[in-house]
């Protein structure tokens, strides 16, 4: 039952949502767009109702229950309230129609159903998961709302909160982890859904090609592995794809509603992820050059300023105020920046490589090695690893038909689809030139961040081909449909099967004994090592580099009082009633070999050097007679120190 209230909670956001935009644009949208518009409406307005109780630290399982029933009881007076006005449809429902359309669907809703459950019965397991998004998250519920974290910077760089603050908001009504993993299945949907309003917002004229373009980008190796774990990739995409439609409309039909919706997705994409904060800048010229020929009140325009001033606010903007205020005001000695090789930019290369990557990476035939023609040796690759899978054959096809649709479309496309095109197409090769050592890394993550122009993509290529095979045979555009289907039960399949940190197998062990906690990548590491010895409020001490899983050690229930230990010169200060330390010192072990340039030479990934730092906390437990290893791994730099009786 520790879902329910996150489940209802985003149930009653969609049905608001979808009341707003029946009541916004009665009859004015298509029915994806319509789809598209309620899920984003609703999302925005479940983000900004968090951010607003997390500026006041309201941020506790009483109030977001009360507001849970707010949203819910809203739901059903606005239903209730548009039913009873509505006039009686003779509207017809045919029922062999609707079957047909349901079957290409029914692959999705099981993968929907699985991800589901797999959140359900796995504990988290991923890197990033266990190393920065709950831990984030936890440390927002402890603070009742939102912190800027400053005083642990040395371990948690700055970042913007959207998924975070959405991540501490289900486990401060779960009380603990187990479902709060929802949240990515719920934006996968949404992501899919807004690919749809697309391809019917540029002129995708038959249901078969609206639902062609949903499937295939729902179909997206990488976007059905984010879909299962913690990760804001989907999320941001999904905002700038109903920021794309929405700026779409605003430009051809000077609809100031969509101008509204356009800012407000805006906001929230830059609130999720730093890239979208480019994508934010470089639409603002856009969004601004209509409103020459606009007439509308003083008092409409004061009202959309205010409105888009509310959105930057409440939707991600006060975390950017909060760093602006860091670099004013000189930050605690202790909150550094982490000892990591940072991305440097210039790596204009990447300008071909990339797109060049994006296509090869689907067609390889080896799921751990990938062929580049620049480097002498293949690179290391995981097909089935989030961070690093692919946009599949179907996208990669699409891809290379791709400019010949810019052409051959040139008399059908609106100039509004041209220009959101170039956006999209721009802000993708502004996050291009990023890279830094080993070489490869950032370029084979490529894919995650490459989901904003998967539905661009699609909506040129895959929709106009099925109107196009509709114009001439209904049943050959309903044979494409059942392609993308089959492509998509194919990609679900394999990634389900071999996902790197929760590969099926895993999640059956896992269903079968509730309440195991251990990840797939925890073997060995100090952080799932205490998690199974401390108690569930025992205090930790916590000494970790880049990557650490630090949200193990806050324990099935989230009670553990965890201390991170700063950085520093001299021997670290343990506090008196500290019953544990752990040591989680793996990153440059792992990455930090100086010869390690790129990921041709994968023998000397796991053959690199601590530093002094990461040194630092060992040499004073060893010498620290309070305490005695209760867990050694030296070779992953993983200690477990344990305080003795009567110390």
């Amino acid at each position: 039952m520790s879902g329910f209230a996150l489940g209802v909670t985003m149930l009653a956001t969609l049905l608001v949502g979808y009341e707003l935009t029946r009541r916004c644009w009665k009859d004015d949208l298509q029915w994806g767009e319509r789809a598209a518009f309620a899920w984003a409406g609703g999302t925005l307005l479940w983000l900004a109702t968090t951010w607003t109780l997390a500026l006041l630290h309201q941020l506790d399982r009483g109030v977001l229950l009360a507001r849970m029933a707010l949203l819910a009881i809203t739901a059903l007076a606005l239903s209730f309230a548009r039913l009873r006005s509505a006039s009686r449809s003779n509207l017809q429902l045919d029922g062999k129609r609707i079957a047909l359309l349901a079957l290409p669907l029914l692959p999705v809703a099981a993968w929907i159903e699985f991800s589901l459950w797999r959140g359900a019965v796995t504990p988290p397991a991923s890197i990033d998961a266990l190393a920065y998004h709950l831990p984030r998250a936890v440390m927002f519920v402890r603070a009742h709302g939102y912190d800027a974290l400053r005083v642990v910077r040395f371990f948690l760089s700055w970042r913007p909160a959207n998924y975070e603050l959405l991540l501490a908001d289900a486990l401060a009504m779960a009380g603990n982890d187990n479902t709060s993993e929802f949240i990515s299945t719920f934006f996968y949907v949404g992501f899919a859904v807004s690919a749809i309003a697309l391809a019917q917002r540029w002129r995708a004229r038959g249901v078969l090609a609206s639902l062609t373009a949903g499937l295939l980008t729902a179909g997206v190796p990488v976007a059905l592995l984010h879909a299962t774990d913690y990760k804001n990739d989907v999320m941001a995409a999904f905002f700038v794809t109903i920021a794309i439609v929405a700026l779409d409309r605003w430009l051809s039909d000077h609809d100031v509603r969509a101008f509204a919706m356009a800012v407000a997705a805006l906001a929230a994409a830059a609130g999720t992820k730093t890239p979208c904060a480019l994508v934010a800048a470089l639409t603002t010229p856009l969004l601004l050059w209509p409103w020459r020929r606009v007439r509308i009140s003083r008092a409409a325009v004061a009202a959309i300023a205010a409105l888009s001033l509310a959105s930057v606010l409440l939707l991600g903007g006060t975390a950017y105020i909060s760093r602006v205020l860091d670099r004013k005001a000189p930050a605690p000695a202790a909150a550094e920046t982490p000892e990591y090789a940072e991305r440097t930019y210039g790596h204009y290369a990447n300008l071909w490589k990339a797109p060049y990557l994006l296509i090869a990476q689907s067609f390889s035939t080896d799921d751990a090695r990938l062929k580049m023609p620049w480097a002498d040796a293949p690179w290391a690759w995981a097909r089935y690893e989030l961070y690093y899978s692919e946009l599949g054959i179907p996208f990669a096809l699409c891809a290379i038909a791709f400019p010949f649709a810019l052409i051959l479309r040139r008399r059908q496309a609106a100039a509004s689809q041209y220009a959101t095109t170039a956006l999209a197409l721009l802000s993708f090769a502004a996050i291009l030139p990023f890279d830094g050592p080993p070489i490869g890394r950032y370029l084979l993550g490529l894919p995650r961040f490459a989901l904003t122009i998967v539905p661009v993509v699609f909506a040129w290529t895959a929709a106009p081909f099925a109107d196009w095979l509709e114009s001439r045979h209904r049943v050959a555009a309903y044979a494409l449909v059942l392609v993308a289907a089959i492509s998509f039960s194919i990609y679900a399949i394999q990634n389900a099967a071999h996902d790197v940190f929760a590969p099926f197998q895993y999640v059956l062990f896992a269903s079968e004994h509730p309440g195991m906690r251990l990840p797939v990548i925890g073997r060995g590491r100090a952080a799932a090592v205490l998690d199974e010895v401390a108690g569930p409020r025992d205090r930790v001490a916590f000494d970790g580099g880049v990557s650490a899983f630090l949200h193990l050690t806050y324990g099935a229930a989230l009670q553990r009082d965890v201390t991170l230990i700063p950085r520093g010169d001299s021997a670290p200060q343990i506090d008196d009633d500290a019953q544990w330390v752990v040591i989680d010192r793996a990153w440059n072990v792992i990455w930090g070999n100086r010869e390690l340039r790129d990921l041709s030479n994968t023998a000397l990934i796991g053959r690199g050097q601590a530093t002094k730092e990461d040194e630092r906390v060992l040499r004073a437990m060893l010498a620290d007679r309070r305490f005695a290893v209760e867990y050694a791994n030296p070779r992953l730099m993983q200690f477990v120190f344990k305080r003795k009786a009567g110390q």
